[in-house]
């Protein structure tokens, strides 16, 4: 097989990928454990509580095994990046103002603001450690990655709020994708290029994959704003975007299409969370509804996962290729029952 990247089949013994999880987990604690007490300690064991989903580890695990790594080298590494993810979810719910996740009551607002910012700071200050303390290879260039991913989340953010303002209606859709470049896409393709740092694999062959993983985040992005709106993702009130005051996929695909429609958004989605009204979300949902704009989202989402599913780089990596398709498959779950729905309603 001719290839960039060394993909033969695996030969190994692998563990089930909840004792992966399992082994990431457990590692998470002790982390917390050697370096907190007091109320600290319980805030950040009372996060981990429950693991949740856990999709980025298990992301790193799938493409470990698609590389014939020894898992051991890459639980550091996932230990790394689910702490780091944590640190933003909990400041994310924060600025936000969400209530619930998981359909558990968030950090802040079981703990207050001020600690949900210590604890979110907490996590981003240790995510690193178990991978320093450990003997992953390269852990020089994973630390200079984990700097870079981290600041790109960073910027992704502020890129976000600032866009809420809807100061204007030009190339809406544009700074959109910019933002979830850095806020989603960024650990996703992170995440990626560190397992590939470790596999040793070629330059060439971790852009290829930087691409990949990229694309993938988009994808993952707009399935979840998709799913604010006409899914339920354990946040209590449906439509969080919107009473947030977000520029989410929905709303900018649909600006895109209509512009006409900005007034309307933007004098709605410029209220405060708690002046938003169920009142509000019928009009944008009739709005969405007039201009067909969830099937054309579909349709948007479609086309991408096939456009990533027919990259050139899948032609001689299989193994990759199940990976990333496997992993869309997952994802997609619920936006397939959404699409069902419509078609039987």
């Amino acid at each position: 097989m001719n290839s960039l990247i060394s993909l033969d089949l695996i030969s190994q013994p692998t563990c089930h990928p909840d004792e992966f999880l399992d082994y990431v987990h457990e590692s998470i604690l002790k982390c917390i454990e050697k370096n907190s007490d007091g109320k600290l300690r319980v805030m950040a064991l009372k996060h981990f509580e429950t693991k949740g989903k856990m999709l980025r580890p298990l992301f790193i695990r799938d493409l470990a095994l698609s590389f014939n790594l020894d898992l051991g080298l890459v639980i550091p590494w996932a230990v790394t990046c689910e702490l780091l993810h944590s640190a933003t979810l909990i400041h994310d719910d924060l600025q936000d103002g969400d209530e619930l996740r998981r359909g558990q009551p968030t950090t802040w607002k079981e703990y207050g603001p001020e600690q949900a910012i210590n604890l979110g700071d907490f996590f981003l200050i240790i995510a690193p450690q178990t991978m320093i303390l450990s003997h992953t290879p390269c852990k020089n260039e994973l630390l200079h990655l984990f700097t870079v991913m981290s600041s790109r989340i960073v910027a992704g953010q502020v890129e976000e709020f600032d866009l809420n303002k809807f100061e204007g209606k030009k190339n809406l859709f544009e700074k959109y994708l910019i933002c979830i470049s850095g806020k989603t896409s960024s650990l996703f393709s992170g995440l990626a290029i560190g397992v590939g740092i470790t596999a040793g694999i070629s330059q060439e062959a971790l852009q290829f994959l930087e691409s990949i993983f990229f694309q993938l985040g988009h994808i993952f992005q707009i399935q979840d704003d998709i799913l604010d709106f006409y899914g339920d993702k354990q946040k209590g009130l449906r439509g969080s975007d919107i009473r947030e005051g977000k520029l989410s996929f929905l709303v900018a695909h649909h600006l895109e299409r209509n512009p006409e429609d900005f007034e309307i958004f933007a004098s709605i989605l410029k209220k405060k969370r708690a002046d938003t009204t169920d009142d509000d979300l019928k009009i944008i949902e009739q709005l969405f509804h007039e201009k067909n704009n969830l099937d054309h989202c579909l349709d948007h989402l479609e086309r991408r996962v096939d456009d990533l599913l027919s990259h050139s780089f899948f032609e001689t990596n299989e193994i990759l290729f199940k990976v990333v398709n496997t992993f869309i498959a997952k994802v997609l779950v619920p936006i397939n029952e959404i699409s069902r729905k419509q078609i039987n309603s």
